[in-house]
């Protein structure tokens, strides 16, 4: 594997004037924080983020316990706006799911413009992004919020969009869903940032992406930028990825990711920010060259097109379902995004035994079992219960990933049998 990165960032894309010759609008960095500098400012953050980096290597080291098959992230959208161009549509943000499905799981068309030479490295992420059919409270939704605002522009250093009373949204659970802030920004040249997860543990209600209503989603006045790749660059750093060149200039510095070249530098530092394959830099010196199509350089959105296998690797290790930090996010996924497939079990005597499964949730209401029978309830999700008696020797088995909720009237009489296995 190669060195890991010495330099961590809190992410933020920019575009800016590349020189007054060339007038070409570039992304960029707003802020860095390399290593050495944490580590003498910032020692408590310095040691987490380098425990994490253990615990993910191991993770790797024993992929048995990280899923296979398609990972789905529920995702809820807030529109924080302060005029009418800024509360973009519902259109908009489905372009941007659709983009991010396409990119995650390499069906992007331009998929076909990787190099041959890296072909063999390009993968399928396996993960998928569906906008979020319950809130936090199990009400119905569309996904999306909208919050008109009277701030002009967000900061990136306040993170003030984040929250309901300085004039932005507070977090759905960070624990169950993917948060997307879309606003504007008080620095005109950001287009976005995002949290990373060694962070979550000490910042969670910071946790998630936040994007400029210029770039989120597919758009015909922002170009190069574009096609939505904003949102696929941030989303990478959400599940863990850094840039491709490691945040230094360094041949010795690199993004921990052993398929992704050496690279010197961002590709907007080059000009044009999509060359022509193969390009070389100080640090990868022949043919194929650097990576420059990566969703985590600094290309145009055009010009990207892959994430690799290495760095699938490192976003799959977050689901982890023992120590991964994302891996609560795969415990009511399908319930918050397919609502529809909760089972209600109401107004039932239970006199044989039976068993009621659910890949959500199980709404259990005036239900006694008697007899000597055995009911047994095992969801994917929560099993909620109201009005449930366990009489004549009975046993009643409940099987929940997620909660158990008893809100009345539940009695098991004495003989009768009650377990909870979570």
């Amino acid at each position: 594997m190669k060195r890991f990165f010495l330099a961590i960032i809190a992410i933020v894309l920019t575009n800016n004037i590349f020189g007054q010759l060339s007038q070409q609008v570039q992304r960029f960095c707003g802020s860095q924080l390399d290593f050495l500098e944490m580590q003498r400012t910032d020692p408590k953050r310095y040691q987490q983020f380098m425990l994490y980096e253990d615990l993910l290597q191991n993770q790797l080291l024993n992929s048995r316990i990280i899923p296979t098959g398609i990972i789905t992230i529920p995702v809820v959208v807030h529109v924080v706006h302060n005029t009418n161009a800024q509360n973009i549509s519902d259109a908009r943000i489905n372009e941007q799911i659709q983009v991010l499905n396409e990119d995650f799981r390499r069906v992007n068309a331009d998929g076909v413009n990787t190099p041959s030479a890296f072909v063999s490295v390009a993968g399928d992420a396996q993960i998928e992004f569906i906008l979020a059919r319950l809130d936090p409270s199990g009400n119905t939704t569309t996904g999306i919020t909208r919050t008109l605002t009277s701030v002009a522009g967000f900061s990136h250093i306040s993170n003030n969009v984040k929250t309901t009373s300085t004039g932005g949204h507070d977090p759905w659970d960070t624990q169950q869903y993917l948060n997307i802030w879309v606003c504007n920004f008080s620095d005109p040249n950001l287009m976005g940032y995002s949290t990373f997860p060694a962070d979550f543990a000490t910042s969670p209600n910071l946790d998630g992406v936040v994007i400029s209503f210029n770039y989120f989603g597919i758009t015909d006045t922002s170009a190069p930028f574009n096609k939505g790749r904003t949102t696929t660059h941030e989303i990478g750093h959400w599940l863990n990825l850094r840039h491709i060149w490691g945040d230094s200039s360094s041949c010795s510095v690199d993004d921990g990711v052993a398929d992704t070249p050496i690279q010197s530098a961002s590709t907007s530092s080059f000009h044009p920010n999509c060359p022509n394959f193969p390009r070389m830099d100080a640090c990868t010196t022949t043919s194929p060259g650097i990576m420059f199509m990566n969703y985590m350089d600094y290309s145009d959105d055009g010009c990207m097109n892959l994430f690799t296998n290495g760095q699938i690797a490192r976003m799959r290790a977050l689901f982890d379902t023992q120590t991964g930090i994302r891996r609560n996010m795969l415990i009511n996924a399908h319930c918050l995004t397919n609502p529809d497939s909760s089972a209600n079990f109401t107004d039932r005597s239970v006199t044989t035994n039976e068993t009621v499964t659910s890949p959500c949730n199980i709404n259990v209401q005036n239900v006694t079992v008697t007899d000597g029978a055995t009911l047994t309830l095992q969801a994917a999700g929560n099993i909620d219960m109201k009005e449930v008696y366990v009489i004549n020797n009975s046993k009643l088995i409940l099987e929940a990933t997620g909660e158990v909720t008893i809100e009345r009237d539940f009695e098991v009489e004495l003989g009768s049998e009650l377990d909870i296995i979570k």
